[in-house]
């Protein structure tokens, strides 16, 4: 049996019709989806469900200005993100915080990496400064430049810069540490 929304275009105008079934289809298909990228760009769960909820009502309320001319999971992506920068903007107390220059990147076995999932490197990812947090989901996840980041978070290339090197460092430390622990006891 054919999908009653297997066409990007039905299911928009139905959902643009307030239609229930297709809002529902909508958030059953990318639901997943953006919660990912909400959980990266959040500090905990009900951060998270928060950033989940308002996402899909801008989505809801933005989906007459869906152009049909690129990805339509792009643009629900790009919608998150753009949501999850405005948050860190109104609730960032202490932009990109600094660590001393002194701080070398720890050694980190490949085998470390290969031992955690998906869930403990999360962990180890939200243990990171918001700055350091942000600039590294920006660049190493979603692809953007370091000048895109710098125009996004209204801070300098080099700053950008700087904030995905030491958050690579910190978040080498916070493995390393944590599988001390592990193999330790400690």
């Amino acid at each position: 049996m054919l999908d009653k929304y297997s066409n990007t275009e039905v299911l928009i105008k139905n959902c643009i019709k307030q239609q229930p079934d297709a809002q529902k289809y909508l958030y059953d298909t990318f639901g997943s989806t953006l919660y990912s990228i909400c959980l990266r760009y959040t500090k905990n769960v009900p951060d998270a469900e928060d950033l989940l909820q308002e996402t899909f009502i801008k989505i809801f309320q933005n989906l007459d200005k869906y152009t049909f001319m690129g990805s339509f999971e792009g643009w629900l992506k790009r919608l998150t993100i753009n949501l999850a920068i405005n948050n860190y903007h109104s609730t960032r107390k202490q932009q990109h915080q600094e660590i001393p220059d002194y701080i070398q990147e720890p050694y980190c076995q490949n085998e470390i990496l290969e031992q955690m999932n998906v869930d403990q490197i999360v962990q180890a990812i939200n243990k990171l400064p918001d700055g350091y947090k942000m600039v590294l989901n920006l660049y190493a996840i979603d692809g953007y430049t370091h000048k895109e980041i710098a125009e996004m978070l209204d801070i300098s290339e080099g700053t950008s810069k700087s904030q995905l090197s030491r958050a690579k460092a910190s978040l080498l430390t916070i493995i390393s540490k944590e599988n001390e622990e592990l193999t330790y006891g400690r």
